[in-house]
């Protein structure tokens, strides 16, 4: 019987950091994490020209107790050590009182995330300086862990001297460029490390960075927490909701809204609504079959309603954007974050999804900033996933969860009673469409010199048109949203049939009029089966982008707009899946708008910029940018139906290509304060970004 011991291939701690790590920043934060496991007081983050990756570097210093050479050589090198997780297990407290966060013995090696040449200089009290230095390059080449050798060495302090103790540490050859969005949401993420709600004045984290500019318009929490309509504050303990605390306190010049407070005087016992055998019954929620201790939720909800933000926010665009960026619902846990919960792409307590079917009644994560509270000593039974995402969802989980939405609902019901007496106190014939613009072409079809056959294309595709509206008319007028569903349909095709009516007038057009008419009915088509989802496939942003500016060049030269272009010498990757007929819509929307805004500026000279850029984290993007009189209401107001300052306007546009973007797994941004680098002369104009989720 042949008996060997596994022989781990020095490849594994690369794959430890690449699986394991979701991201540059979760990186980041289990160095800082590993800092507040030391007892540190202070942790530096200092990122300089990080945007180059051969030349910038990342340091990480901080103050605590350190490291002896015994440390590095018995725990920090054994990868997957369980010392961590030995003293949660005894409950064994630091001098400052705190409990271990990490537990796995892996975060360290994230560090292989960032870069790939690490020098960790540590120090303990009355022990000499420990300095060693790692180049992970060394483990790509080598076949087996036991091969690579890191050399550590003892030195009398040249880092941390006169007595300091800490860990230093500088990550060179960094693995990514990082952009401006990526710095700015890493400034998030160590912002709320901590809950903004409970001031953790044992525990700082400085973020530094040779890019100051990239940090501009960054607000805080306290910058808006005097806009809180709704505030509460709850515990949970076994099957109960043992205190309940809401107070609703409108502004100071809402003088005819009245503040109301409520408070339980008994528990409530929480209950969850499920199927059982076959009907809906009601079961307790009981955290005291699992170890998860009490749980505090404290809740600050805002407003977003357009009255209120027009009358009574200063800086509308701060506000938005950092409800939007920081809102939801975060977990803290010896009040240390748990990630991911609360970051806005997980929706971990459904919210976005209910309001979906009851928008004015329900809480959304753009308009809540929430922590829920737990106690690492009396929660064993959530256990953080591996790679830092969370909790694994196992029983302990459902049932934590189970609780804190119970929770929210009593919040919830409170909330409405009082937003409905807001609204109270702030209350206070179309033609038909398309019919005479086929008319038009018709007439002019028949003055103009051009093929027989292509004519008679021409009058097919105008026939088809008019029988399909007419369908599509009695169709969804039987519906409850006829309004919006019919107005959207009109509002695109009449674009095309405008780019026809000045096709028509030139001549030698037959391209341009082929193109047109073919696009007029691939629109028809696909509203005409509006049930089925229109397939994706991988298409250029680039091409995407030419094939708009096409379509719309006679009214582009009509109106003598200037197309600046900062896309075609992108050399990223361009290529995203994506329905290319819905994005080429969306993109003629925008353009359609930027035509009416610098032609309403009276611009001497006006100027469309297109650009792909990275630089909103996570995202690849087309931006669109005008040198007009800029937004004159708010991105979330703009997206909205009917809404438009437009004077003939129908204000279906930017809807139209918000709800393209999201069935194409993007967005619409409205970037502010810096996020896309533009020229001077399109700061003051109107940018917009169609934002496709990286896969």
């Amino acid at each position: 019987m042949l008996q060997m011991p596994f022989k781990p291939r020095a490849q594994i701690l690369l794959q430890l950091g690449e699986q394991l790590i979701k991201n540059e920043n979760i990186a980041i934060l289990e160095l800082v994490k590993n800092a507040y496991d030391a007892d540190a007081k202070k942790v530096v983050v200092n990122m300089q020209s990080v945007n180059t990756k051969e030349t910038g570097y990342i340091e990480i210093r901080d103050d605590g107790c350190g490291m002896s050479i015994d440390i590095i050589r018995d725990i920090w090198m054994e990868p997957g050590n369980s010392h961590k997780k030995e003293v949660v297990e005894r409950k064994e407290r630091s001098a400052m009182g705190r409990l271990p966060i990490g537990e796995k013995g892996i975060g360290r090696f994230g560090v292989h995330k960032l870069g790939k040449v690490i020098e960790l200089v540590t120090k303990m009290e009355g022990r000499k300086e420990v300095a060693l230095n790692i180049d992970w390059r060394i483990f790509e080449q080598a076949d087996y862990l036991s091969d690579v050798k890191i050399d550590i060495r003892e030195r009398e302090a040249e880092v941390f001297k006169e007595g300091k103790t800490g860990t230093y540490i500088r990550i060179q050859k960094l693995s990514t460029n990082w952009t401006r969005g990526m710095l700015r949401n890493l400034h998030r993420a160590l912002t709320a490390l901590n809950s903004p709600f409970e001031s953790n004045q044992s525990f700082k984290v400085v973020l530094k960075s040779n890019r100051p500019e990239w940090m501009e318009g960054l607000i805080g929490f306290k910058d808006i927490k005097d806009y809180a309509l709704f505030e509460c504050d709850m515990k949970l303990e076994k099957k109960e909701l043992t205190e309940f605390r809401y107070n609703f306190h409108p502004y100071n010049i809402m003088q005819d809204v009245k503040k109301r407070s409520v408070f339980f005087e008994k528990p409530v016992e929480m209950r969850k609504r499920e199927m059982k055998n076959g009907k809906k019954d009601f079961t307790d929620i009981d955290l005291s079959r699992y170890e998860i201790g009490e749980i505090r939720i404290k809740i600050y909800a805002f407003d977003r309603d357009t009255g209120i933000m027009n009358n009574f926010i200063s800086d509308k665009t701060a506000f938005k954007n950092y409800l939007n960026e920081n809102g939801g619902i975060s977990v803290f846990r010896d009040g240390m974050r748990i990630l991911d919960y609360g970051e806005p792409d997980n929706d971990w307590l459904g919210l976005d999804l209910k309001r979906v079917n009851s928008p004015t009644k329900t809480l959304s994560n753009n308009i809540i900033l929430g922590a829920v509270y737990l106690d690492r000593d009396s929660s064993g039974d959530l256990k953080e996933k591996a790679n830092r995402e969370g909790f694994i969802e196992d029983e302990a989980y459902e049932c934590f969860r189970d609780a804190v939405e119970f929770a929210l609902g009593q919040f919830t019901a409170q909330r409405n009673i009082d937003k409905e007496s807001l609204r109270i106190s702030l209350s206070g014939g179309v033609r038909e469409p398309v019919k005479k613009e086929i008319s038009e072409i018709r007439k002019a079809l028949s003055n103009a010199q051009m093929d027989k056959i292509l004519k008679q294309q021409l009058e097919n595709s105008l026939v088809k048109v008019e029988a399909e509206l007419e369908f599509l008319k009695q169709r969804y007028i039987k519906t409850a949203n006829a309004g919006m569903s019919y107005g959207i349909i009109i509002h695109e095709i009449e674009k095309i049939i405008n780019e026809l009516k000045l096709a028509v007038k030139e001549e030698g057009t037959s391209l341009k009029i082929k193109t047109l008419s073919a696009h007029l009915s691939r629109v028809v088509d696909s509203y005409s089966e509006l049930l089925r989802n229109k397939g994706k496939a991988i298409n250029s942003l680039s091409d995407i982008i030419k094939q708009a500016l096409f379509s719309v060049e006679y009214r582009l030269d009509a109106h003598k707009i200037e197309i600046v272009d900062y896309f075609s010498d992108y050399t990223g990757n361009i290529n995203v899946k994506c329905a290319s007929n819905m994005i080429l819509g969306a993109i003629i929307n925008i353009i359609d708008n930027s035509i009416y805004w610098t032609t309403y500026a009276k611009k001497p000279e006006r100027k469309i910029l297109f650009k792909i850029t990275e630089e909103i984290e996570g995202f690849i993007g087309i931006v669109i940018s005008d040198n007009g009189t800029g937004f004159k209401i708010s991105g979330e107001d703009a997206i909205k139906p009917f809404v438009s300052t437009k004077t003939d306007g129908l204000g279906l546009g930017l809807n139209i290509v918000s709800e393209i973007m999201l069935a194409q797994n993007g967005r619409i941004i409205f970037p502010e304060n810096g996020d896309i680098d533009l020229p001077g002369e399109f700061q003051s104009g109107a940018t917009v970004v169609l934002a496709f989720a990286k896969e």
